[in-house]
């Protein structure tokens, strides 16, 4: 390498096992991959990377919830607004009406009416509350 003092790290659209299989085959000496997007969409995706997940049931209205949780103790209170808008532009895609879902989420104007529109969504869409991997 040429500077082999600086690390290189992988970046975009590592969004599953095969997109990170495919990406160390063009760049097989990286020293890492980075994923942002998709680990919002999908937080368990680094377990599911490790390989640590077999079929497995996730409470996806617990995950919204835990995230909000989260986001209270492990931030300022600043960040709050903007964190909950790039987490839920992608967590959301995951449901079947998923744009619905999101805007009521962007548009919560606290983290408590974020937590109600949750709430208030899994009840109309309970189909969409378990996810099995």
């Amino acid at each position: 390498l040429l500077f082999p003092d600086i690390s290189i790290i992988l970046n975009g659209e590592i969004k599953d096992k095969t997109s990170l299989e495919y990406a160390l085959s063009k760049a097989p000496d990286v020293d890492g991959g980075m994923i942002a997007r998709a680990a919002a969409q999908q937080p368990w995706i680094f377990a599911k990377l490790k390989g640590m997940l077999e079929d497995k049931s996730f409470d996806m209205q617990s995950i919204a919830l835990k995230f909000i949780d989260d986001l209270e103790e492990c931030q300022p209170k600043e960040f709050w607004p903007t964190r909950l808008q790039r987490f839920f532009t992608w967590y959301c895609l995951n449901f079947s009406f998923g744009n619905y879902f999101k805007t009521q989420m962007l548009n919560a104007k606290d983290n408590n009416e974020a937590r109600i529109r949750i709430k208030e969504y899994f009840d109309k869409c309970p189909d969409d509350r378990f996810k099995i991997l």
